[in-house]
């Protein structure tokens, strides 16, 4: 985790990076009618300064002002949900420090702010974390046992007797509660509990995910209580249902 803090950091202190960091994001969310990114003055921009547009928005945790100007807090908050799993999922490419001050409404669009420091997961990694959700979802200890194995960072002989009955012990937590009352963040803090004891690690970049996972659910808290993280990840989710996976190649197959 220091490492890819360091790693972070380091980048977050160029804004060269930062610059084409807000043209890729910008690119892949092009067909994303809700979303914006502030745009750059290029010709401007150097290593040490940043020249961006001014965001003449509302913080999305200003409930009074975004009421005043009608806007509909569950709406916004579905919206936020929806496009930061799509930066999860479909992009390997996320915000990794999305606080309400770094998420502004103008003008019925969602403003991201600050895009120094970013998070990035790989094509296999994104398939395999879709797995580890469905598997916590349907409560299915055989596939997510099987995904942890996948991870291919063992550091050691596994222990599977035991490892299968941690995850059914991690599971058996979360067996009476609803979707509505689960918190994703929480269940990778859990996740990586299992791991860290198994000698498992977890890819690199998804330290950075578990932080910004919780970070986001925070603000969902606060702004829409009503929209849930974990729900909303499921939907998405389980419209790419995994066949056929074979945990000694490399890709994944898909209905």
């Amino acid at each position: 985790f220091l490492d890819e803090m360091w790693a972070t950091a380091q980048k977050e202190m160029d804004f060269i990076a930062e610059a084409n960091y807000i043209r890729e994001f910008t690119k892949m969310h092009s067909d994303v009618a809700y979303v914006e990114f502030p745009k750059v003055e290029y010709q401007l921009t150097t290593p040490y300064v940043l020249v961006m547009e001014y965001i003449d928005g509302i913080q999305i945790d200003d409930l009074s002002a975004l009421a005043a100007k009608g806007y509909d807090i569950n709406d916004i908050g579905l919206k936020l949900a929806e496009n930061y799993i799509k930066q999860i999922l479909d992009h390997g490419m996320f915000h990794a420090d999305p606080h309400p001050g770094n998420i502004y409404i103008r003008e019925g669009k969602i403003v991201w702010l600050d895009l120094g420091m970013i998070g990035r997961i790989s094509e296999r990694d994104k398939a395999l974390l879709k797995k580890m959700v469905l598997s916590i979802v349907r409560r299915d200890i055989e596939s997510l046992k099987e995904a942890f194995i996948t991870l291919d960072t063992l550091q050691g002989d596994i222990d599977h007797p035991k490892l299968y009955e941690d995850i059914e012990n991690f599971l058996s937590r979360y067996g009476d509660l609803d979707l509505a009352n689960i918190q994703l963040g929480h269940i990778m803090e859990d996740v990586k509990e299992v791991l860290d004891y198994h000698y498992i690690t977890l890819p690199r970049g998804v330290s950075m995910l578990i932080r910004g996972i919780v970070t986001i659910e925070g603000v969902l808290a606060f702004c829409s209580p009503h929209v849930n993280f974990v729900q909303v990840v499921a939907s998405h989710v389980s419209g790419k249902m995994m066949k056929d996976f074979d945990i000694r190649r490399e890709g994944f197959n898909w209905l």
